[in-house]
């Protein structure tokens, strides 16, 4: 379990996606207390949530090869 709090960027090794993320890990500050991620996920806040409650999963680290991989769908 990591908690990587900072503003890093991440970057999808499959679709090339680029963005600023705010924590790393499975416990996200900015979720409900009861949230906990089976797995380490990379997060932002949600810029439209009320009292920086509430925040969006952008993807996470591929088993298989390691890269950085976002939650698209699009097969590339």
């Amino acid at each position: 379990m990591s908690s990587n709090i900072g503003q890093e960027l991440f970057h999808c090794g499959v679709c090339n996606f680029k963005i600023r993320y705010d924590y790393k890990g499975d416990s996200p500050p900015f979720f409900k207390k009861d949230v906990k991620l089976l797995e380490e996920a990379y997060c932002i806040r949600d810029p439209f949530a009320d009292d920086n409650l509430g925040g969006i999963i952008l993807g996470g680290d591929c088993n298989r090869c390691g890269r950085c991989v976002c939650v698209s769908q699009v097969a590339i």
